[in-house]
């Protein structure tokens, strides 16, 4: 063989191939579900936070997988005031300040809606509670609007 070619093929560094986690389709999540309960069963039952947290991850894919097709389903993701403040302010919302902008955004929201907030039962503390919930992009925009009186700055 040609030394040219042998000092290309030495010297050629490989492309680097980028690949994307394969994603599971939201009847896949639920058939996983499906299987991780029946497992849970086998090591002694579900407790109510492992309740919970699959009845969540199942309304999520199937308000998903509808894509608003079922009566009354919401075509906006829902959000609590605690994810929203994750995203909206890069940290976690200060348990002094939680009631305050709680206080806020249900009052922006009875203002805007003239309703109270809708509510879902979540784990808080270590039991389930009721709490309110909104539409991601609503809530993500009054967070932005109160910023200052929220933040204090």
């Amino acid at each position: 063989m040609d030394g040219w070619f042998l000092e290309s093929v030495q010297q050629a560094q490989p492309t680097p191939v980028e690949t994307t986690p394969p994603r599971l389709w939201e009847a896949e999540v639920i058939t996983l579900v499906e299987r991780s309960i029946v497992v849970f069963e086998q090591l002694g039952g579900l407790d109510e936070r492992d309740q919970l947290l699959f009845k969540d991850i199942v309304r999520s894919n199937l308000l998903t997988a509808s894509s608003g097709l079922l009566p009354g389903a919401p075509t906006d993701e829902e959000l609590t005031l605690g994810d929203a403040w994750l995203e909206v302010f890069q940290q976690v919302l200060p348990r002094s300040q939680f009631c305050a902008a709680g206080k806020l955004v249900a009052r922006a929201y009875r203002d805007e809606f003239g309703e109270e907030p809708p509510r879902r039962q979540q784990f808080v503390d270590g039991a389930p509670r009721q709490v309110k919930s909104y539409r991601r992009s609503w809530l993500i925009e009054t967070l932005k609007r109160f910023r200052t009186q929220l933040t204090g700055g």
